[in-house]
């Protein structure tokens, strides 16, 4: 495994534990289709979150936040209706985001709840 592989699964091992420790149920991790990756969906209070987990090694002035590219966006919106549809799940949805600095001790996460829409335009 290279090591942004490791590091990004380290953050989103990280960024589950995170989520799980405020009430979250992680219901799937890296879901893969054809189309992309959505890296965590968690459930809390019958909201569906897809996560997309940003994960850094170094502190800086970009926030890993900003990494999630409207490409990206998109991707992850397509493959949650992917989701939804081969679960015939009918729930409300968000599309968040959860940074992981690795960078210090312990790890710092921060959750960005429902950033962007289904169309992946942000809020």
């Amino acid at each position: 495994m290279a090591r942004h592989q490791c590091v990004g699964a380290c953050g989103e091992e990280i960024g589950a534990a995170f989520l799980t420790a405020r009430g979250f149920r992680v219901c799937t991790r890296n879901y893969r289709t054809r189309w992309g990756e959505i890296d965590l969906i968690v459930e809390q209070r019958e909201t569906l979150h897809f996560v997309e987990v940003k994960t850094t090694t170094r502190g800086g002035q970009q926030e890993p936040a900003e990494w999630v590219t409207a490409k990206k966006r998109q991707t992850i919106a397509r493959v949650a209706g992917s989701y939804l549809a081969l679960h015939r799940i009918d729930v409300a949805v968000a599309f968040s985001v959860l940074t992981v600095n690795l960078s210090v001790h312990p790890p710092q996460c921060h959750w960005y709840p429902a950033v962007f829409d289904g169309d992946g335009v942000c809020w």
